[in-house]
């Protein structure tokens, strides 16, 4: 199942994504925009500080959880819905890739 935003845009009669949208007029900007249409640099700072989030924040909690209570760690995963249990999985692949980066450091572990 796939999902997509569409905006229809009429040169010179409706606003663009430049001109902004919903978001803007609530001061957010749509993660579609970051992640696909950075074109302002309010967008590479609000890009930035959600992967800081993902990377400092998000994935040392998941760890910390993880290594607290591993059998509570997944019998929590296998209560959470769909989406929600394809982004526990990217994060706990992140949290092994980070494990092994750090049991057995390199140039390459690095990338």
């Amino acid at each position: 199942d796939t999902s997509c935003n569409v905006d229809t845009i009429c040169p010179f009669k409706t606003r663009t994504y430049r001109d902004g949208g919903a978001a803007a007029e609530t001061g957010g900007v749509p993660m579609c925009t970051l992640r696909n249409f950075p074109h302002l640099t309010d967008h590479c700072i609000e890009w930035s500080r959600d992967q800081f989030e993902l990377l400092f924040t998000k994935l040392c909690k998941t760890c910390a959880s993880y290594k607290m209570n591993p059998k509570g760690f997944e019998e929590e995963k296998k209560t959470l819905g769909e989406l929600e249990l394809s982004a526990a999985v990217f994060d706990i692949r992140a949290v092994i890739a980070y494990f092994k980066a750090c049991a057995n450091p390199s140039i390459g572990s690095a990338a």
